[in-house]
């Protein structure tokens, strides 16, 4: 058996352990933050994968069925791009020219969310280590109601390639950004012209909440 798959079913049998309120397991993994899981996942050593849509669609398909939520099988690009590893890690890339206010992604067919720490933990147990540290790094916390941020929070992930959008830095301004924060229409659009082969950067801290996670116990 394989390093990975040596990890992976150790993950999962955590969390059918901690399915049973007697076990010690259920009190100490109900207070695992997201650096606790990133730690125990070794995420730091797996590799960092260009997803497609079979894996993707496997994502989903077990989101569904942890939490009875179909999804379009999908990807919400609507705009030719590709993936590719880079010095950050991978990132989007046009393929295709992209004039200014384009529609570029939406949420609706691939971004699924979670109401509860338990459900996130739950969906992360049944997932290979590498696309568990992958949705570690992806999600992130929303709140929909700025009078009302813990009540209303909601975490998210986008399970196709708009999880692979890098945030914005100094030298590199955001070009596509969101047009419609409140669920489920959330949709970015580009900020300028965008040309062929030129990264899609976004700004995480136009649409996350980086309190958020404490709500949720991660």
């Amino acid at each position: 058996m394989s390093r990975i798959s040596m990890l992976s079913a150790a993950w999962i049998l955590l969390f059918l352990l901690s399915r049973i309120e007697s076990s010690e397991h259920a009190c100490m993994l109900e207070k695992w933050t997201k650096n606790d899981l990133w730690n125990v996942l070794d995420c730091d050593e797996q590799p960092r994968l260009l997803h497609n849509a079979t894996t993707f669609g496997a994502m989903r398909q077990i989101h569904a069925e942890i939490t009875q939520q179909e999804l379009e099988n999908t990807n919400s690009m609507h705009v030719d791009v590709t993936v590719r590893h880079n010095s950050k890690g991978r990132g989007v890339y046009a393929a295709q020219a992209i004039p200014k206010d384009t529609l570029v992604w939406s949420a609706q067919a691939s971004s699924v969310r979670f109401l509860s720490g338990t459900t996130f933990r739950h969906f992360l147990a049944q997932l290979p280590p590498a696309w568990a540290c992958d949705i570690l790094q992806w999600s992130y916390v929303l709140s929909l109601d700025d009078d009302r941020p813990r009540a209303s929070a909601v975490m998210g992930v986008d399970l196709d390639a708009g999880s692979f959008f890098n945030t914005a830095t100094r030298t590199e301004p955001a070009n596509v950004q969101y047009r419609n924060p409140c669920l489920p229409k959330m949709e970015f659009v580009a900020l300028r012209d965008i040309a062929v082969e030129e990264e899609l950067i976004t700004r995480y801290d136009y649409f996350t909440n980086e309190d958020g996670w404490g709500y949720f116990g991660l």
